[in-house]
Protein backbone atom coordinates (compact mmCIF):
# COMPACT_ATOMS: atom_id res chain seq x y z
CA UNK A 1 0.00 0.00 0.00
CA UNK A 2 2.82 2.70 0.66
CA UNK A 3 4.02 1.83 -2.84
CA UNK A 4 0.99 2.85 -4.21
CA UNK A 5 1.11 6.00 -2.25
CA UNK A 6 4.91 6.61 -3.45
CA UNK A 7 3.78 6.07 -6.91
CA UNK A 8 0.76 8.20 -6.83
CA UNK A 9 2.72 11.12 -4.43
CA UNK A 10 5.20 10.88 -7.79
CA UNK A 11 3.19 11.23 -10.21
CA UNK A 12 0.90 14.59 -8.45
CA UNK A 13 4.88 16.01 -7.61
CA UNK A 14 5.04 16.00 -12.02
CA UNK A 15 1.59 17.07 -12.47
CA UNK A 16 2.40 19.85 -10.45
CA UNK A 17 5.79 20.63 -11.77
CA UNK A 18 4.31 20.63 -15.63
CA UNK A 19 1.59 23.14 -14.44
CA UNK A 20 3.77 25.57 -12.74
CA UNK A 21 6.19 25.09 -15.81
CA UNK A 22 3.13 26.34 -18.32
CA UNK A 23 2.43 29.29 -15.61
CA UNK A 24 6.08 29.80 -15.86
CA UNK A 25 6.25 29.82 -19.58
CA UNK A 26 3.10 32.41 -20.31
CA UNK A 27 3.42 34.68 -17.06
CA UNK A 28 7.05 35.18 -16.38
CA UNK A 29 9.02 34.30 -19.21
CA UNK A 30 9.33 36.41 -21.81
CA UNK A 31 8.01 35.94 -24.76
CA UNK A 32 9.74 36.72 -28.42
CA UNK A 33 8.79 39.94 -29.35
CA UNK A 34 7.62 40.51 -32.95
CA UNK A 35 10.38 42.77 -34.91
CA UNK A 36 9.91 46.35 -34.60
CA UNK A 37 12.19 46.75 -37.32
CA UNK A 38 10.58 47.26 -41.56
CA UNK A 39 11.60 44.14 -43.05
CA UNK A 40 13.50 44.34 -46.82
CA UNK A 41 14.48 41.95 -49.15
CA UNK A 42 16.95 42.59 -51.96
CA UNK A 43 19.32 41.10 -54.14
CA UNK A 44 22.89 41.12 -53.72
CA UNK A 45 23.16 43.76 -56.57
CA UNK A 46 22.65 47.56 -57.37
CA UNK A 47 19.01 46.91 -54.93
CA UNK A 48 21.09 45.74 -51.87
CA UNK A 49 23.38 48.61 -52.61
CA UNK A 50 20.31 51.54 -52.73
CA UNK A 51 18.93 49.68 -49.63
CA UNK A 52 22.38 49.47 -47.50
CA UNK A 53 22.73 53.44 -48.37
CA UNK A 54 19.51 53.91 -46.85
CA UNK A 55 20.39 51.92 -43.96
CA UNK A 56 23.86 53.80 -43.33
CA UNK A 57 23.10 57.09 -44.44
CA UNK A 58 19.22 57.92 -43.10
CA UNK A 59 20.04 57.68 -39.45
CA UNK A 60 18.64 61.31 -39.38
CA UNK A 61 17.53 62.97 -36.16
CA UNK A 62 14.30 63.62 -38.46
CA UNK A 63 13.66 60.53 -39.62
CA UNK A 64 15.19 58.63 -37.07
CA UNK A 65 15.21 55.33 -39.29
CA UNK A 66 18.87 54.11 -38.57
CA UNK A 67 17.62 50.89 -36.05
CA UNK A 68 14.53 50.13 -37.72
CA UNK A 69 15.96 48.12 -41.40
CA UNK A 70 16.48 44.43 -41.10
CA UNK A 71 17.62 43.48 -45.08
CA UNK A 72 17.31 40.75 -45.84
CA UNK A 73 19.56 39.85 -49.15
CA UNK A 74 18.88 36.88 -51.74
CA UNK A 75 21.18 36.12 -54.60
CA UNK A 76 18.23 36.65 -56.94
CA UNK A 77 14.81 38.37 -56.06
CA UNK A 78 13.07 35.69 -58.48
CA UNK A 79 14.23 32.68 -56.29
CA UNK A 80 11.55 30.74 -54.54
CA UNK A 81 13.07 31.58 -51.21
CA UNK A 82 12.41 35.57 -51.92
CA UNK A 83 9.11 34.71 -53.21
CA UNK A 84 8.40 32.68 -50.19
CA UNK A 85 9.92 35.36 -47.52
CA UNK A 86 7.36 37.73 -49.58
CA UNK A 87 3.83 35.51 -49.46
CA UNK A 88 4.92 34.68 -45.94
CA UNK A 89 4.77 38.10 -44.37
CA UNK A 90 8.35 38.05 -43.61
CA UNK A 91 9.23 40.93 -45.13
CA UNK A 92 7.22 44.42 -45.62
CA UNK A 93 9.67 45.83 -48.59
CA UNK A 94 11.31 44.61 -52.11
CA UNK A 95 13.06 45.98 -54.34
CA UNK A 96 12.53 42.81 -57.31
CA UNK A 97 12.58 42.75 -61.17
CA UNK A 98 9.51 43.38 -62.76
CA UNK A 99 8.72 39.96 -63.97
CA UNK A 100 9.26 38.56 -60.67
CA UNK A 101 6.74 41.62 -58.79
CA UNK A 102 4.15 41.53 -61.59
CA UNK A 103 3.97 37.69 -60.82
CA UNK A 104 3.83 38.27 -56.78
CA UNK A 105 1.03 40.82 -57.08
CA UNK A 106 -0.94 38.78 -59.58
CA UNK A 107 -0.82 35.88 -56.75
CA UNK A 108 -1.05 37.57 -53.76
CA UNK A 109 -3.31 40.68 -53.59
CA UNK A 110 -1.50 42.01 -49.78
CA UNK A 111 1.09 43.93 -52.14
CA UNK A 112 1.76 46.34 -54.32
CA UNK A 113 3.83 47.86 -56.82
CA UNK A 114 4.17 51.12 -56.03
CA UNK A 115 6.68 51.60 -59.24
CA UNK A 116 9.86 51.46 -60.56
CA UNK A 117 12.84 52.61 -58.63
CA UNK A 118 16.04 51.45 -60.91
CA UNK A 119 16.58 51.52 -64.32
CA UNK A 120 19.14 50.80 -67.12
CA UNK A 121 21.48 48.40 -64.27
CA UNK A 122 21.18 45.62 -66.26
CA UNK A 123 24.04 45.88 -69.09
CA UNK A 124 25.88 43.48 -71.39
CA UNK A 125 28.87 42.43 -70.99
CA UNK A 126 30.82 41.23 -74.24
CA UNK A 127 33.63 39.12 -75.49
CA UNK A 128 33.45 40.44 -79.04
CA UNK A 129 31.15 43.23 -79.99
CA UNK A 130 31.35 42.17 -83.66
CA UNK A 131 30.50 38.37 -83.27
CA UNK A 132 27.30 37.70 -81.14
CA UNK A 133 25.81 34.85 -81.22
CA UNK A 134 24.57 34.06 -77.53
CA UNK A 135 23.42 36.29 -74.67
CA UNK A 136 22.96 34.78 -71.06
CA UNK A 137 19.97 36.10 -68.79
CA UNK A 138 18.54 35.69 -65.87
CA UNK A 139 16.60 32.95 -65.83
CA UNK A 140 12.24 33.78 -64.76
CA UNK A 141 13.33 37.08 -66.13
CA UNK A 142 11.25 37.42 -69.19
CA UNK A 143 11.79 41.60 -69.52
CA UNK A 144 15.79 40.60 -70.06
CA UNK A 145 14.39 38.49 -73.23
CA UNK A 146 13.21 42.05 -75.06
CA UNK A 147 16.66 43.96 -73.86
CA UNK A 148 18.70 41.70 -75.87
CA UNK A 149 16.36 41.35 -79.48
CA UNK A 150 16.54 45.19 -79.06
CA UNK A 151 19.89 45.34 -78.98
CA UNK A 152 20.95 42.59 -81.22
CA UNK A 153 18.30 41.75 -83.40
CA UNK A 154 16.27 38.08 -83.17
CA UNK A 155 18.83 35.79 -84.49
CA UNK A 156 20.61 36.17 -81.44
CA UNK A 157 20.46 33.19 -78.99
CA UNK A 158 19.04 34.01 -75.46
CA UNK A 159 20.26 31.50 -73.22
CA UNK A 160 18.53 31.31 -69.62
CA UNK A 161 20.95 30.49 -67.00
CA UNK A 162 21.05 31.20 -62.83
CA UNK A 163 21.83 34.86 -62.28
CA UNK A 164 24.90 33.59 -59.87
CA UNK A 165 26.20 31.02 -63.15
CA UNK A 166 26.63 33.71 -65.52
CA UNK A 167 29.57 35.06 -64.89
CA UNK A 168 30.83 31.09 -65.41
CA UNK A 169 28.87 31.00 -68.30
CA UNK A 170 30.98 33.88 -69.59
CA UNK A 171 34.53 33.23 -68.82
CA UNK A 172 34.02 29.25 -70.23
CA UNK A 173 32.70 30.57 -73.60
CA UNK A 174 29.31 28.89 -73.27
CA UNK A 175 27.79 32.65 -74.21
CA UNK A 176 29.35 35.13 -76.10
CA UNK A 177 28.40 38.02 -74.16
CA UNK A 178 26.03 38.00 -70.82
CA UNK A 179 23.23 40.83 -69.22
CA UNK A 180 23.94 41.31 -65.65
CA UNK A 181 23.84 43.86 -63.10
CA UNK A 182 26.13 46.92 -63.39
CA UNK A 183 27.34 46.26 -59.97
CA UNK A 184 28.30 42.70 -61.23
CA UNK A 185 29.38 43.74 -64.59
CA UNK A 186 32.06 46.10 -63.02
CA UNK A 187 33.80 43.13 -61.95
CA UNK A 188 33.97 40.92 -65.13
CA UNK A 189 36.32 41.74 -68.00
CA UNK A 190 34.93 42.66 -71.11
CA UNK A 191 33.27 45.80 -72.82
CA UNK A 192 30.31 47.10 -71.07
CA UNK A 193 27.27 48.18 -73.22
CA UNK A 194 23.97 49.25 -72.16
CA UNK A 195 20.89 48.00 -72.28
CA UNK A 196 19.39 51.10 -73.07
CA UNK A 197 17.92 51.87 -76.22
CA UNK A 198 15.07 54.26 -77.16
CA UNK A 199 13.46 54.41 -73.46
CA UNK A 200 14.79 53.68 -69.80
CA UNK A 201 14.42 49.66 -69.45
CA UNK A 202 12.74 49.43 -66.06
CA UNK A 203 15.12 47.02 -64.33
CA UNK A 204 13.78 46.99 -60.32
CA UNK A 205 10.65 48.25 -58.57
CA UNK A 206 9.19 48.80 -55.21
CA UNK A 207 7.37 46.28 -53.73
CA UNK A 208 5.63 46.92 -50.72
CA UNK A 209 2.68 44.99 -48.80
CA UNK A 210 -0.31 46.45 -48.13
CA UNK A 211 -0.32 46.06 -44.31
CA UNK A 212 3.13 48.41 -44.28
CA UNK A 213 1.37 50.73 -46.42
CA UNK A 214 -0.61 51.56 -43.73
CA UNK A 215 2.28 51.18 -40.65
CA UNK A 216 3.09 54.54 -39.12
CA UNK A 217 6.75 54.16 -40.30
CA UNK A 218 5.42 53.87 -44.05
CA UNK A 219 5.74 57.67 -44.95
CA UNK A 220 9.14 58.38 -43.34
CA UNK A 221 10.48 55.32 -45.45
CA UNK A 222 9.27 56.51 -48.55
CA UNK A 223 10.70 60.15 -47.33
CA UNK A 224 14.25 58.42 -46.74
CA UNK A 225 13.31 56.02 -49.48
CA UNK A 226 13.28 59.46 -52.02
CA UNK A 227 16.38 61.47 -50.46
CA UNK A 228 18.43 58.16 -50.88
CA UNK A 229 17.82 57.68 -55.30
CA UNK A 230 18.21 61.39 -55.72
CA UNK A 231 21.99 61.11 -53.86
CA UNK A 232 22.99 58.00 -55.51
CA UNK A 233 22.65 59.86 -58.80
CA UNK A 234 25.49 62.03 -57.90
CA UNK A 235 28.48 60.97 -59.36
CA UNK A 236 30.68 60.89 -56.08
CA UNK A 237 28.20 59.39 -53.77
CA UNK A 238 27.99 56.02 -56.62
CA UNK A 239 31.75 56.11 -56.68
CA UNK A 240 31.94 55.54 -52.70
CA UNK A 241 28.85 53.74 -52.51
CA UNK A 242 30.22 50.97 -55.19
CA UNK A 243 33.58 50.07 -53.35
CA UNK A 244 32.04 50.35 -49.43
CA UNK A 245 29.15 48.01 -51.17
CA UNK A 246 31.24 45.75 -53.23
CA UNK A 247 35.05 46.78 -52.89
CA UNK A 248 34.66 48.25 -56.10
CA UNK A 249 37.45 50.92 -56.65
CA UNK A 250 36.72 52.70 -60.12
CA UNK A 251 39.69 54.63 -61.70
CA UNK A 252 37.54 58.35 -63.24
CA UNK A 253 38.07 56.52 -66.94
CA UNK A 254 35.44 53.87 -65.01
CA UNK A 255 33.55 56.17 -63.74
CA UNK A 256 32.49 57.71 -66.88
CA UNK A 257 31.70 54.33 -68.52
CA UNK A 258 29.62 53.47 -65.13
CA UNK A 259 27.70 56.91 -66.10
CA UNK A 260 27.62 56.37 -70.20
CA UNK A 261 25.73 53.20 -68.88
CA UNK A 262 22.99 55.56 -67.76
CA UNK A 263 21.81 53.78 -64.49
CA UNK A 264 19.87 55.99 -63.00
CA UNK A 265 18.18 55.41 -59.01
CA UNK A 266 14.43 56.87 -59.10
CA UNK A 267 11.57 57.57 -57.22
CA UNK A 268 7.69 57.28 -58.04
CA UNK A 269 5.22 58.91 -55.82
CA UNK A 270 2.89 56.34 -54.65
CA UNK A 271 -0.83 57.12 -56.34
CA UNK A 272 -3.62 57.83 -53.34
CA UNK A 273 -6.76 55.78 -53.91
Amino acid sequence: MSNFVKVKKSKLIIIISIVILVILGIFIIPGEKKSERIKIGVADDSSGMLIDYIIRSKGLENISLQNNFEAYTVSDCCSSTSQWSLSTELIDVAIMCPTSAENLVKKDKRFDIIGPCILNSDVFVLKDNSSIKSIGVSQNRDHQDKMVTDKFGGSVNINKTLTASLPYAYEKGIVDGILIDFTKAMMINGEKVSSLMDKDNVTYVLVVSKRFEKDKRYDKFMKSFKESVEELNKFEVLKEELYKYKNIKLSGEEMSLCNHLKVKFVFTTPQTN
